[in-house]
C-alpha cells in the first residue's frame, strides 16, 4: 500500500475482512484486542452501511478508544450520515491513499490521538466534526498527489499482515 511504501517498517498494519477473518462480533473483538491497533480504519460499501454502524458501535462499547476512520465508497458518497455517527471520528473521501498517509502522520505527531481541528483543516480529502457537531470537509487531494497514490503493482505488500 502507499502508506507501507512511505512509512516502511515504521508502520505495522493488518487487513481484516468480515466473513473471511471473522464471522461475528465476538471474533471481531478478539481480532482487535489481539492486534491492539493505534487506529482503526474501516472501508465499506453503502450496501453494508448497517453492519458498518453496528460494528463501530460495538467497538466503542468494548472500550476501544483509538481513532476510528471511515473510508471507501460509502464514506465518499454519504459522509454526512457517517459523521452523524458518534462512534466514527472522521471520514476519508475519494481516493484515500495520500490522505490516509497524511492523516497517519498527523496522528503519529500527536501521540496517537486525532490532531486539533487546525491540523485537520490542512489535510485534503477528509470530513470531520467541528465544534457543536457540524461536519466540515476539506478540499480534494491534488492531482499530483492522486498520481503518486496509484499503486505500482497489485501485490505490493499485501502479504505483510
Amino acid at each position: 500500500s502507499y502508506l507501507k511504501r512511505k512509512k516502511g517498517s515504521r508502520i505495522h498494519g493488518k487487513i481484516a475482512k468480515s466473513r473471511i477473518d471473522f464471522d461475528n462480533y465476538s471474533q471481531l473483538k478478539a481480532l482487535i484486542h489481539d492486534f491492539q491497533p493505534d487506529v482503526i480504519g474501516i472501508r465499506t460499501l453503502t450496501y453494508y452501511r448497517n453492519f458498518f454502524h453496528q460494528a463501530v458501535k460495538m467497538i466503542r462499547q468494548w472500550d476501544i478508544t483509538v481513532p476510528v476512520i471511515a473510508g471507501g465508497p460509502y464514506s465518499s458518497s454519504d459522509y454526512e450520515t457517517i459523521m452523524e455517527d458518534p462512534h466514527v471520528d472522521l471520514a476519508v473521501l475519494g481516493e484515500g491513499d495520500v490522505t490516509f498517509f497524511e492523516l497517519m502522520d498527523a496522528i503519529d505527531q500527536n501521540n496517537g490521538k486525532l490532531p486539533d481541528i487546525e491540523v485537520l483543516e490542512k489535510i485534503n480529502g477528509i470530513a470531520f466534526r467541528r465544534h457543536m457537531g457540524h461536519t466540515q470537509t476539506t478540499g480534494n487531494i491534488k492531482d499530483s498527489q492522486r498520481d503518486a497514490a496509484i499503486p505500482v503493482g497489485f501485490n505490493d505488500d499485501l502479504d505483510d499482515e
